[in-house]
């Protein structure tokens, strides 16, 4: 991915509907559409820039968890409106976030008093559900391996047995 790219986003609101549009990042100019993509591979320290702030936004932390069937590198960030963000480390793609609006006027002119939205991605095509604790085509190179020692043992086994009953006549 370059610093310029679009992408079909597909929400499903908690009242059963659903939502979808193209947006567009662009990483040079600042525009992460709310952090929902962030440049990849960044680490505890690394920053990326947000024209909307403006400034920079410091990755805080990083760990390893279970995120959508799969062991992650989990990156997060903050700011006054966002308590937690958090990104898959390799991808730069959103996780969660939980965001805190009080008293204050939104860009369409409507006031919140006090809200707190927690945002969680169900579902992706990013990357695969891992099968106990391995990417599924490691998994399957995995089974296929073993599998075709199973049978190459047995047929050796089965050639050995023969050659001593022949040996014994």
């Amino acid at each position: 991915m370059g610093p310029a790219f679009s992408v079909n986003v597909t929400v499903r609101y908690a009242n059963g509907t659903m939502g979808s549009a193209i947006w567009k990042f662009n990483f040079a100019e600042g525009n992460t559409e709310g952090w929902t993509i962030v440049p990849a591979n960044l680490g505890t320290g690394d920053a990326f820039f947000d024209s909307y702030i403006p400034g920079e936004v410091i990755i805080e932390r990083e760990e390893q968890r279970t995120v959508l069937g799969a062991s992650r590198t989990v990156t997060g960030g903050s700011d006054e409106l966002r308590e937690v963000k958090e990104w898959d480390k390799t991808t730069g793609f959103f996780v969660c976030s939980v965001e805190v609006y009080r008293n204050s006027t939104n860009s369409e002119g409507y006031y919140i008093g006090d809200l707190r939205v927690t945002i969680q991605a169900v579902a992706t095509n990013v990357w695969d559900k891992q099968i106990f604790g391995l990417e599924k085509t490691v998994f399957a190179l995995a089974t296929s391996v073993t599998a075709l020692i199973i049978v190459i043992s047995a047929l050796i086994i089965w050639q050995r047995e023969k050659q001593k009953r022949k040996n014994r006549k």
